[in-house]
C-alpha cells in the first residue's frame, strides 16, 4: 500500500515484562511489512506498566492524539496488536475510535480487524465490550480469590504494625520445578517487638492520655514505628494519624474485617478513591490466634473515642462543625509553599502569643514532622514570623520579576508565544496546494510502478521512480509541518499584557486564596533550610548566634504565559534581609 502508519503498544502491569512491549511491536512491524507500509520511530507510541481502564496517566496516548489529531493528518492508519491495547474502557475506547475516524485515520489490529472494513464498526464495538468485560471479570475473580484466602485463614494483602507475613506451604508437600515447596498464601503472625508498642498505645489511651501526648512518648521512647510504604520521601516515624489508625483497627483484638472499602479509579485523574462498602459486603472472620490486646481494652478505647467524638457540633449532613466538604482553604499565604529543607514536610502556621499592647496575635510557619514524628524524621526546630516570611516573598516577587527590564521581557515572550500558538493564514492555501501535488505524484508513482511491473525495462523508468518517492517523503513531511493550532487571532495590545502583571501584584496583597493558586503555580514551592550565620566578631561563638533559614526557589509563569517561560536570569529567591526567624513573642 506504501502508507505511512503510526503505531501503539501498551502493558498494563508492572508485574509484566517490559518486553511486551518489543512482542507487540514485533507483530505490528511484520504486519506493516507485508503491506508495504512504512512505520517511522516517530510515529510509535508507547505505555508501559499502565491500566487500560481509564486513558489518565498514558502519556503515550496523549502524545498520540497530540501527534496524529490533526488536519491533514501526518499517517493514514494507526496499527495495535489487539484492540485491547487502546484500553479497557469500552466508552473511551469507541470515543479514540471515532476521532482517529474524524481524521480520517484507519485503526487496523495484528489480528485483521480494520475500520475501512464495511461492517466493522459492529465488530469493534463487540470486541470493545468484551475487552470491558475482561477487565470486569478480572476484578471480580480477584476479589473472588482474596475473599478465599480471608477465610482459610490465610492474608489478603496489606500490612499491619505489629505483624509479619509468613509463608504458607502446600499441605500435600507439593513442589514447583526447582524443588521448592509450593507457597499457596501468607500468614499473619504477631512480632512481639512491635506488639509491645502496640500494647503501651493502648494502655496510655486508657489512662486518658491524648493521641498527640502517646505520639511524643513513643517518640521519646525511640519506639519502633509503622513503615510508610510505598509513600514517597516519608520516613518511618510515628504521627498522628498511624497512631489514631492502630488504636481503631480491630484486627489487634483478633478481628479481621474484610471488603470495608473498594477503590475507584477517577476517569480524568487516574487516582485511586476509596470508598465505603455496603454493611452487608463486610466479611467478618475472628483471629484470636492475632490478638494482641484483651477485647475489653479494646472496647473501653473505643468508647472513649465514641464519647468525645460525641462532645463534639456537628452541622449539616453530619460533619463536625468547622469542616468543609471537598478541598479545605487556608487563609495564610503561603501555605503548601513553604517546605522544610531538612526532611521535605510541609511547613504549617503555629498559633502564638497575643501582645496585649497591639491587641495583634503574632503567628509562625514551623515543620511540625520534628513534633509529631521524633527527631528520626527531622532536626528542624526554627519558627520563622508568618507576616516577616510573606512579606519577604512578595517583595522578592516584586524586586525581581516586575522589573521594568522582566515586564519588557514577558510581553515580548507573551507576544512570541502567542504568534507560535495562532495559525497563519498562508498555510491554509499551501495545505490544498501539497494535497494537489501529493496526489499527482502518486500517481506519477503508481504509473512507474505498473510499467515495471508489465516487464518494461527502462533505465529512466528505473531513475525517475526513486526519485519521485524522495519526492513523496518531502511532501508528506512538508505537509505534516503545517498542521494549524487554531484560527488566527491578533495578540493583546502591549497595555493590556502589563495591567494583567500589576493585576497580579495586586492580587498577592487584596485576594489572598487566588494569590495561593497563583503562587504555587509561579514559585512552585520554596524550601526553608536552617543555617548558621557568619561569626559578626571574631572568636563568637556558634551558641552566640541564633540560626536563620536560607529560602531557596525558582520562578516560572504559566498563568501569566501561554507556556511557562522562566525568567531570563533564573530569580532564584535566596535569603535576604527580613527573612530571619521571628521569636518576639513566642
Amino acid at each position: 500500500m506504501n502508507r505511512l502508519v503510526a503505531a501503539y503498544v501498551r502493558y498494563s502491569s508492572a508485574a509484566q515484562r517490559e518486553t511486551s512491549l518489543d512482542d507487540q511491536l514485533r507483530n505490528i512491524r511484520a504486519l506493516v511489512e507485508r503491506e508495504g507500509d512504512e512505520l517511522p520511530d516517530e510515529f510509535i507510541f508507547r505505555d508501559a506498566a499502565v491500566s487500560g481502564a481509564t486513558e489518565a496517566g498514558r502519556d503515550g496516548l496523549r502524545d498520540l492524539k497530540e501527534a496524529l489529531f490533526r488536519r491533514p493528518a501526518p499517517v493514514e492508519a494507526l496499527v495495535v496488536d489487539d484492540s485491547s491495547r487502546l484500553g479497557r474502557n469500552m466508552a473511551e475506547t469507541l470515543t479514540l475510535q471515532q476521532d482517529l475516524d474524524f481524521y480520517n485515520i484507519e485503526l487496523v489490529t495484528v489480528d485483521g480487524m480494520r475500520t475501512s472494513t464495511p461492517g466493522s464498526e459492529l465488530g469493534f464495538k463487540v470486541k470493545s465490550i468484551l475487552d470491558d468485560v475482561f477487565l470486569q471479570e478480572l476484578r471480580h475473580k480477584t476479589l473472588r480469590g482474596l475473599e478465599g484466602q480471608v477465610r482459610r485463614g490465610l492474608s489478603a494483602g496489606g500490612r499491619a504494625f505489629g505483624y509479619r507475613s509468613v509463608p504458607v506451604h502446600d499441605a500435600l508437600g507439593k513442589v514447583d520445578a526447582s524443588g521448592n515447596p509450593i507457597i499457596v498464601g501468607m500468614r499473619k503472625v504477631i512480632h512481639e517487638p512491635e506488639a509491645a508498642v502496640v500494647r503501651r498505645a493502648f494502655q496510655l489511651r486508657l489512662e486518658g492520655r491524648s493521641v498527640s501526648d502517646i505520639v511524643e512518648v513513643l517518640v521519646t521512647e525511640k519506639a519502633p514505628a509503622p513503615n510508610p510504604g510505598r509513600r514517597q520521601g516519608r520516613k518511618r516515624g510515628w504521627s498522628l494519624s498511624s497512631l489514631s489508625y492502630i488504636l481503631k483497627n480491630p484486627i489487634y483484638r483478633g478481628d479481621v474485617l474484610y471488603k470495608r472499602e473498594k477503590f475507584v479509579k477517577n476517569r480524568l485523574t487516574g487516582k485511586r478513591l476509596s470508598r465505603k462498602r455496603p454493611v452487608g459486603d463486610l466479611l467478618f472472620e475472628p483471629r484470636p490466634d492475632l490478638a494482641i490486646v484483651p477485647r475489653d481494652i479494646f472496647d473501653r478505647v473505643q468508647a472513649m473515642g465514641a464519647e468525645r467524638a460525641s462532645k463534639l457540633k456537628r452541622g449539616p449532613g453530619g460533619r463536625y462543625k468547622g469542616s468543609t466538604p471537598g478541598r479545605t482553604y487556608s487563609p495564610y499565604l503561603l501555605s503548601g509553599l513553604l517546605k522544610c529543607g531538612v526532611c521535605g514536610a510541609a511547613m504549617v502556621v503555629m498559633g502564638g502569643k497575643r501582645n496585649e499592647n497591639t491587641g495583634r496575635t503574632y503567628r509562625g510557619y514551623h515543620c511540625p514532622s520534628r513534633k509529631r514524628r521524633g527527631t528520626s524524621t527531622c532536626t528542624n526546630t526554627l519558627t520563622v514570623s508568618q507576616e516577616k516570611i510573606e512579606s519577604a516573598v512578595i517583595r522578592e516577587l516584586q524586586k525581581r520579576l516586575f522589573t521594568p527590564k522582566h515586564v519588557d521581557f514577558y510581553v515580548s515572550q507573551f507576544r512570541k508565544a502567542f504568534a507560535e500558538a495562532r495559525q497563519d493564514r498562508n498555510l491554509v492555501s499551501r495545505a490544498k496546494e501539497l494535497e494537489v501535488q501529493l496526489a499527482a505524484n502518486r500517481t506519477a508513482i503508481e504509473n512507474l510502478v505498473g510499467y515495471l511491473k508489465t516487464g518494461g525495462a527502462s533505465e529512466e523508468v528505473a531513475r525517475e521512480l526513486p526519485k519521485a518517492e524522495a519526492r513523496q517523503r518531502e511532501l508528506e513531511a512538508e505537509r505534516a509541518g503545517l498542521s494549524g493550532k487554531g484560527p488566527w487571532v491578533a495578540p493583546p495590545p502591549t497595555s493590556a499584557i502589563r495591567h494583567g502583571l500589576m493585576r497580579f501584584q495586586a492580587t498577592l496583597y487584596l485576594d489572598p486564596k487566588r494569590a495561593q493558586e497563583l503562587l504555587k503555580a509561579i514559585v512552585g514551592e520554596l524550601k526553608l533550610t536552617p543555617v548558621m550565620p557568619a561569626a559578626t566578631a571574631e572568636g563568637q561563638k556558634e551558641e552566640s548566634r541564633t540560626p536563620l533559614y536560607e529560602v531557596s526557589g525558582s520562578a516560572f509563569l504559566p498563568n501569566l504565559l501561554l507556556t511557562p517561560v522562566a525568567v531570563a536570569d533564573g530569580p532564584s529567591v535566596v535569603a535576604g534581609p527580613g527573612f530571619e526567624p521571628g521569636t518576639f513573642g513566642l
